[in-house]
């Protein structure tokens, strides 16, 4: 597949994350966050430093009660999303709804003080990055 169709191919299923959503309060968590931050400010591209994506980054978007959470890499059974924890400063309120896009069935999800956890379903709804839709009341 070439790059231009994978890439139009995972728009098609994740659009609903980016189109009209604004950034959120933090812009991302995982492994990858931290040298991101220690690099800014630095002159010229930095792409060449940075390490592949996990299962643990998560980058985030959001639009009136919903945030989008973007998992970087196919979590094999479970992902947490420490940011979201019942307790955590950031967390925007009490969440109602977990879905993955592109995904027709239910996800199992319980929030509390270690974060969101999601059980992945078995099969991923794109080649790339995910995205879980998450509702706030």
């Amino acid at each position: 597949m070439s790059v231009l169709s994978a890439i139009t191919a995972w728009m098609k299923v994740n659009q609903e994350g980016i189109y009209a959503t604004r950034p959120w309060k933090v812009y991302g968590e995982g492994p990858s966050v931290l040298p991101a931050m220690e690099r800014v400010g630095r002159l010229g591209f930095n792409e060449g430093g940075r390490k592949d994506l996990t299962s643990e980054d998560v980058r985030f978007t959001a639009k009136h009660n919903i945030l989008y959470a973007f998992v970087m890499g196919w979590p094999s059974q479970k992902t947490t999303i420490k940011l979201l924890a019942s307790n955590s400063p950031h967390q925007p309120g009490k969440i109602q709804n977990v879905e993955m896009l592109g995904h027709e069935g239910k996800l199992r999800w319980k929030q509390d003080d270690a974060g969101l956890s999601v059980d992945m379903p078995s099969q991923k709804p794109c080649d790339h990055a995910v995205t879980l839709k998450i509702v706030f009341a």
